[in-house]
């Protein structure tokens, strides 16, 4: 058994790795078959951390490839996985993504809002789960907009408790919809 487990971790890891080196090149075609192959290995076992990992790598290309719907459901899973776990650090990648869809939809604030709430969480511990935001999401995401909106996003965001917000995510996102406005406005 623990020879078998041992070659779901890799293969799934692989798959995963597979899948960004796939996007990055603009094969999303191979980087989506990857990602389910990831999710598919993983699923129904106690590896919750490798879950948690092919479910937020998953909802990333979805994002890529325009389907929200599947990336959104990732992002739910994703956290009620992060919080199962009772770490919510496990679920700042999902919380990343959930702030892109959102400004994807053109809710910018509420999306800057979720963004500088990551940031904030990532500058006041480790970052043990990778490279939890990307300096570019942030600047891609805030380059055009009023420096005062910025400035308000990050001072709600140093104020929020994050397994407070994942809570109010999770009760106003179902798994199989797109984004919903979140009560966590700071705007």
């Amino acid at each position: 058994m623990a020879v078998s487990l041992t070659f779901v971790i890799i293969d799934s890891s692989n798959a995963t790795d597979l899948a960004f080196l796939h996007a990055e090149i603009s094969d999303l075609d191979t980087a989506r078959e990857l990602t389910d192959e990831a999710e598919s290995l993983v699923s129904g076992t106690d590896l919750v951390d490798m879950r948690i990992y092919a479910t937020q790598v998953a909802g990333e290309i979805f994002k890529l490839i325009g389907e929200h719907d599947g990336a959104q459901r990732r992002v739910h899973e994703g956290l009620r996985l992060a919080t199962a776990t009772g770490l919510p650090p496990f679920g700042l990648r999902s919380l990343r993504l959930y702030g892109q869809l959102l400004i994807d939809r053109g809710d910018v604030v509420e999306g800057l809002g979720v963004l500088a709430l990551v940031c904030s969480w990532t500058q006041r511990g480790p970052d043990f789960t990778g490279w939890i935001l990307d300096p570019r999401v942030w600047e891609e995401n805030t380059r055009t907009v009023d420096p005062k909106l910025i400035e308000r996003a990050q001072e709600w965001a140093n104020g929020q408790d994050l397994a407070e917000v994942v809570e109010r995510i999770l009760a106003q996102t179902q798994p199989n919809t797109s984004p919903h406005r979140t009560e966590a406005r700071f705007a």
